[in-house]
């Protein structure tokens, strides 16, 4: 294996010599720039690879995070970042979700204040932890279950 690395290495080498000797030497700095550049780029993708932010959010936690992010203090953001909060441990123990129309949503923040979340979700036909759950992604101030 180690034995086609270095064949290929050459053959490489020789290309690049090749192209070095027939190519305009303009042509040859644009492309050595060129390079460099998409080194540095592989580069910093792989150092963010190494972080523990991840590259993709689902939707959402993207919408929990716009309704919340004003809410949210410096540690929950970190926890949140990182994908160790509440509600991201939450929507990992859910196999399905089935999403929640307009009016599902409007009802729920019509009647958060006057009723309890077993109830709303008694209303809607729908799952008291998935309920409590899309209530905290739209911003209400809703615990969760146990």
């Amino acid at each position: 294996m180690d034995q086609d690395k270095y064949q290929d290495y050459l053959a490489d080498k020789a290309k690049e010599l090749l192209e070095e000797q027939t190519s305009d030497p303009e042509e040859r700095e644009t492309e050595i720039e060129t390079q460099e550049n998409e080194r540095d780029i592989i580069e910093k993708a792989e150092e963010e690879g190494k972080s523990k932010i991840p590259a993709a959010f689902d939707p959402r936690e993207i919408e929990h995070l716009t309704n919340n992010r004003k809410k949210m203090g410096n540690q929950e953001l970190k926890e949140f970042l990182e994908k160790e909060s509440d509600l991201q441990r939450e929507l990992d123990d859910i196999d399905e979700w089935n999403g929640f129309s307009r009016w599902e949503e409007r009802f729920m923040i019509q009647n958060n204040l006057n009723r309890e979340p077993d109830e709303i979700a008694k209303e809607l036909g729908r799952n008291e932890k998935k309920v409590r759950l899309k209530m905290r992604m739209l911003g209400l101030d809703v615990e969760f279950s146990d």
